[in-house]
């Protein structure tokens, strides 16, 4: 209450008008099929990232079961069978590499189950460490589908995904979303007009 906030754009003048940015320039969305159904297990603590990976693997029709700390992935793995696991790296209680070393060191067939590591750090000294407690790949945070359907690919050594690009004319897309401007206009407006009501309140 009572705070001012500003922001400044550094804009230029475009030298193409915009019809001409459309063209019949083309953009790619990327298709991802499941060639079977995976049982996932996902060791991760952040809430956020465990409902974004939930949303993806359900998504690619993979049935996923959630742990968070390198702990509860180590005795879910002693315990049950899973195709696949994706583990973070850093978390409580027991950190990925040493749940990694953990499992591989059990004495059962599960200690052979293909292993992701979930990272930020996606330097080549993090990776080459990760490979060498036992990870099988790598995917980055914040997670993109793509990546982690090619980083599990790569950990199964198999093309469990397959991705395919479809081309679509950013033109017609343009034309679509012109269909609609009243929708998206009173979407604005209204937001806007909550904004004001917020402000007008904090005046008062």
């Amino acid at each position: 209450v009572g705070s001012t906030f500003w922001f400044s754009l550094p804009l230029v003048h475009s030298k193409t008008p915009a019809n001409e940015l459309a063209g019949d320039a083309e953009s790619m969305t990327v298709a991802v099929t499941a060639t079977r159904r995976l049982g996932i297990l996902v060791a991760e603590d952040n809430p956020l990232n465990q409902r974004i990976i939930a949303a993806t693997l359900e998504n690619y029709g993979c049935d996923a079961e959630f742990v968070g700390n390198g702990a509860e992935a180590v005795r879910a793995v002693r315990e049950r069978s899973f195709d696949l696991v994706l583990m973070d790296v850093r978390m409580p209680v027991m950190s990925g590499p040493d749940a990694v070393r953990a499992i591989r060191g059990l004495d059962s067939l599960h200690a052979v189950v293909p292993i992701v590591a979930l990272t930020a750090d996606v330097t080549e000294e993090s990776r080459r460490h990760c490979l060498e407690v036992g990870m099988n790949a790598l995917a980055a945070k914040p997670i993109d589908r793509i990546e982690l359907a090619r980083a599990i690919n790569a950990g199964m050594g198999d093309e469990i995904f397959v991705l395919s690009a479809n081309a679509t004319h950013s033109a017609d897309a343009v034309a679509e979303a012109a269909d609609e401007p009243e929708v998206v206009g009173d979407d604005v407006l209204g937001f806007l007009a909550g904004i004001d009501d917020l402000i007008q309140k904090a005046d008062d």
